[in-house]
């Protein structure tokens, strides 16, 4: 170590150490209010030092530092850590208010959440609250107030379903509607925890809700109904209190952020003085226990369906000698109520204000209203928060706070590049989930280049070149790493213009496209130091694209393709019927879409829709019945898609299926029972689906062409050719054995007539058992799809391609598939005359069509040995228009259009 660089190192320990031991470091209390420290792999008085600083978070509970910059702009300017400043040990910023100290993880909040109708408000209510972290165990006692049987039974299932370690659900169910306030107190009812909120089920809670929540009803003596800010909570209103026409504002969140994004600009701004008020907004509303056992219930005679209950209440809690609050540093989204219309809810609301008069006396309401308009510290929350709104796109920390939430991924990276990967690490290291992209081959050897990096273990992510972009979509910005990956960055950003493109200093180049020439440059300089900086260039860039381009929300999908086993491994029909039609580029910018390349069935909650082709694993179909009814009640979309006919016993037996047929034909007949939309290769197929009539899509086999036409092919490691010769070859799996008897005495007469002259290969169907003519190519150890076409068109150099085929009921509901691969190949195809064939082959245009007799495979397959000419015009008709009109990418609107349908989305 230089002396230069041990004097660095020494002075960051010291710093390390004066932040640890200063009076206003709490690193319990850091380590738990910002859940990045643990995943940073950093300590939390580093974690404060590089990072938490530059965010101006807060050191400990007793030191506001937002508040000490806005008092002292000369620790601003010179990027100064305060608590480093020589002889700063406080005292504690004045004007905030007692912090409790956190909860026990024993302690428990009930959650009651009414329910009537307004089923997707509900979902996502429900799935916020499994998804916010907090420091309690919370039990959700949701009441089914006589909502409609969609929504019934979605809460059965997702009661059943969505519990975790730390949230646990209860259902209680009203045959028939009884009121909003009737559903609040059979909650009140069942709940025993300490603490009790009634939360309407068009809110969206945010990370610590409940112990902002908490916090504030701790934060002094008496106080025992509280309540957070909100977008539309009345007077709990942030940023804007009223619309223009002179009612409560409801605000739109601001461009760049969610409702988790909002919530933590609101506790940055907060003051935590928890100012006292007349009245808690019920969307949200937080009882201490002590209350309610005091004053009981809500007032269900006199407000049966809400609007006006919890101001009834409020009234009676101050009767009672208790304080209401509001969290300023709490934050909940509420989309206000679908259950009733806005004429609905206005009148609603006239009643409820009438019936509190009624009960407490028009002026003493009228008083208390007047307390609520006339508050300067609510006032003032509004303004902080509308300020911190106003700098949020402009302040390097607001910037740098916001892409910590963010997700980013390097492609291009090798084992040499070690600057992007360390970078990733670093990344990490700082709270970003930050990974390595590179072909899922080559995970097991970057993972051993870089074991010494932390987490290295997950740094890495495996792609395929044609799932790269459905992969990439699920990040917020990608880095071309080299050069050599600022034309796949390129692509993704034009499918998903939300994703922003950066690149890596290495990846420098005057050729880039002009997406990514222009794109945020990073990793100049190494270290978390470095990397920090990154982080401060991506965020106003990032914040920038997002008010033009918002993430969408995308409708998740599953795939289950047909799998072989042991293994397990996705069969050549799973790629070319699921897997590479549903993870085209295209589709990317519209769908989630996820392969489950072990066969199982997702979890209820994690995909709008599941398709299933082919057949199950034995694990998950003992499964299936159990899974589907409650996917399907929570609104759940079912696909099967097939491309055999899997209900002809006979055809399976001799094509040697090993298993019962009759079996088999029962699975079948229950997936596409129970599927909203059956998926079929061919219209002979779509016939021969009892019971499927009306939601039957016929969808044609076609090829990627980023397998099979991508660059121009050379057979680079095909066998030699003597000078002359000709060579036929036949690819196909061991259940086409009895189609290749149909040529077997064809082929015997002109090897025998044309000696070495002719030259036969066969790939796959001899594989087990001694070849019927020709040579055996041994197949490549990586047998996955996408490395079995990648092989074959370096080794496969054929003159003519022989595609026999037994005209049979089974056969005939096959699809022309082996033709459009074989015309991929660029070679002259002879393929039996039978129906499967005529739907793509025309006579003598773009191949042969041979009867299946051994004198008229014998003469076809003469006049191509004979005819140089024939064959290559034959052969360029067929590759023509293959790559004109047979390629996934020609007709993405065939898969895009099956899951619009089958998810209800329009076109």
């Amino acid at each position: 170590m230089t002396g230069e660089a041990g004097t660095a190192r020494e002075r960051d320990e010291e710093a390390r150490a004066r932040i640890a031991g200063h009076p206003l470091f709490d690193e319990v209390w850091y380590a738990a209010r910002y859940p990045d420290v643990a995943v940073s792999g950093l300590g939390p008085a580093e974690h404060f030092l590089r990072l938490g600083a530059a965010l101006q978070r807060d050191p400990g509970p007793a030191f506001r530092m937002a508040e000490h910059l806005a008092r002292h702009p000369e620790d601003a300017a010179d990027g100064l850590n305060p608590l480093l400043r020589p002889g700063f040990d406080g005292p504690p910023e004045p004007g905030r208010g007692p912090v409790a100290p956190p909860a026990p993880a024993s302690e428990r909040v009930d959650v009651i959440v009414p329910v009537h109708n307004a089923l997707e408000d509900v979902r996502i209510c429900l799935r916020a609250l499994v998804r916010a972290p907090t420091g309690f165990q919370v039990r959700v006692l949701v009441v089914n107030d006589g909502s409609d049987a969609a929504t019934a039974d979605w809460l059965r299932a997702a009661v059943a379903s969505m519990g975790t370690a730390t949230v646990a659900f209860e259902l209680i169910e009203h045959p028939e509607s009884r009121g909003y306030t009737v559903a609040v107190n059979a909650g009140l009812r069942a709940s025993t925890a300490g603490h009790v909120v009634t939360l309407n089920s068009d809110t969206i809670v945010t990370p610590f809700w409940l112990d902002a929540l908490v916090r504030c009803l701790r934060s002094a003596p008496g106080i025992g109904i509280a309540g957070p800010l909100s977008n539309a909570g009345g007077w709990q209103n942030v940023p804007r209190l009223r619309a223009a026409d002179g009612g409560f504002a409801i605000n739109a969140l601001p461009s760049g952020l969610g409702p988790d994004g909002m919530a933590a600009l609101v506790a940055r701004a907060s003051a935590r003085l928890y100012p006292r008020v007349p009245f808690v907004n019920g969307f949200c509303y937080m009882i201490r226990r002590e209350v309610i056992d005091r004053i009981g219930l809500m007032d269900e005679a006199a407000f049966p369906v809400g609007y006006g209950e919890e101001n009834d209440y409020s009234i009676r809690a101050r009767d009672a000698g208790f304080a209401l609050a509001v969290a300023d540093d709490a934050y909940v989204f509420h989309a206000k109520s679908r259950s009733f219309g806005t004429k609905r809810r206005r009148d609603l609301t006239r009643a409820g204000t009438e019936a509190l008069r009624a009960k407490h006396g028009a002026e003493r309401l009228a008083a208390l209203m007047a307390e609520s308009r006339e508050s300067p510290v609510l006032d003032g929350m509004r303004a902080r928060v509308a300020r911190a709104l106003a700098e949020h796109a402009t302040t390097p920390w607001a910037a740098l706070a916001a892409i910590l939430e963010r997700r980013v991924l390097f492609l291009g990276s090798a084992p040499e590049d070690v600057d992007a990967v360390r970078l990733a690490s670093d990344l990490r290291r700082m709270g970003v989930d930050a990974r390595v992209g590179v072909e899922a081959a080559r995970i097991e050897a970057m993972a051993r280049a870089f074991a010494d990096l932390p987490g290295s273990e997950d740094l890495f992510v495996g792609h395929a070149p044609t799932d790269l972009t459905m992969t990439a979509a699920r990040f917020d910005i990608v880095v071309a790493a080299r050069p050599c990956a600022a034309g796949l960055v390129a692509g993704i950003v034009r499918h998903c213009p939300w994703v922003l493109p950066a690149r890596h200093a290495r990846a420098d180049a005057a050729e880039n496209p002009p997406a990514v020439r222009d794109a945020v440059g990073i990793g100049a300089d190494p270290g978390l130091d470095g990397a920090r900086e990154d982080l401060r260039r991506l965020g106003p860039a990032l914040a920038g694209l997002r008010r033009q381009r918002p993430r969408p929300e995308r409708p998740r999908v599953t795939v289950l393709p047909a799998l072989s086993f042991p293994g397990p491994y996705i069969t050549g029909s799973g790629f070319v019927r699921t897997v590479l039609p549903y993870g085209q580029d295209g589709l990317a910018g519209r769908f989630d879409v996820t392969v489950s390349a072990r066969g199982w069935l997702p979890y209820r909650a994690a995909a709008e829709a599941v398709l299933i082709q082919r057949d199950l694993s034995e694990k998950a179909w003992a499964k299936f019945a159990a899974w589907h009814p409650p996917f399907r009640a929570m609104g759940g979309r079912l696909i099967y898609e097939i491309d055999d006919d899997l209900l002809d016993a006979a055809g399976l037996v001799a094509r040697g299926y090993a298993r019962p047929p009759e079996e088999l034909g029962r699975r079948v007949a229950a997936y596409a029972a129970a599927a909203d939309l059956v998926v079929v290769s061919t219209d002979e197929l779509a016939g021969r689906l009892p019971g499927c009539e009306g939601k039957i899509r016929v969808v044609p086999n076609l090829i990627d062409e980023r397998l099979w036409l991508a660059d121009g092919r050379e057979p680079r490691r095909a066998r030699p050719k003597a000078p002359g010769q000709v060579r036929i070859g036949y690819m196909g799996t061991a259940t086409h054995h009895d189609d290749l008897r149909i040529v077997q005495e064809a082929m015997r007469r002109l090897q025998a007539r044309h000696g070495a002259a002719l030259d036969i290969e066969v790939i796959g169907v001899f594989e087990t058992r001694p070849p019927l003519f020709g040579t055996r190519l041994p197949l490549p150890r990586r047998r996955s799809y996408p490395d079995f076409v990648r092989w074959l068109r370096e080794v496969v150099d054929w003159d003519i391609a022989l595609i026999p085929l037994a005209d049979d009921r089974f056969n005939r509901a096959k699809s022309d598939l082996k033709f459009i691969e074989a015309a991929a190949l660029g070679t002259a195809i002879a393929c039996s005359d039978v129906p499967t064939y005529r739907t793509v082959a025309r006579h003598e245009a773009n191949g042969l069509l041979v009867p299946n007799t051994t004198a008229d495979w014998v003469a076809a397959l003469e006049r191509l040995i004979g005819d140089a000419a024939l064959r290559g015009r034959l052969a360029r008709t067929a590759h023509e228009e293959v790559a004109r009109r047979m390629t996934l990418q020609r007709h993405e609107d065939l898969h895009l259009s099956i899951l619009d349908e089958a998810l209800g989305m329009p076109r």
